[in-house]
């Protein structure tokens, strides 16, 4: 299920980028020292994602051993 989500999330941040010339800010709060940052890239974003995506990828796979 959160595979599908995110990359549901992914396809959609694509097409965004394709159809529209705008500036999306994408917050988050660092785990040390929670300071709460913002990245303005849709790029950074996907790459976030698509790492994510791996993450649960090698878990899964992990846990099938």
């Amino acid at each position: 299920m959160l595979r599908r989500v995110q990359g549901v999330n992914f396809g959609q941040l694509e097409l965004v980028e394709l159809r529209f010339s705008i500036r999306v800010t994408f917050p988050w709060r660092d785990s040390f020292p929670r300071k709460l940052t913002t990245q303005t890239s849709i790029a950074s974003e996907e790459a976030s994602i698509l790492y994510q995506i791996a993450s649960v990828h090698s878990a899964i796979a992990a846990r099938a051993d």
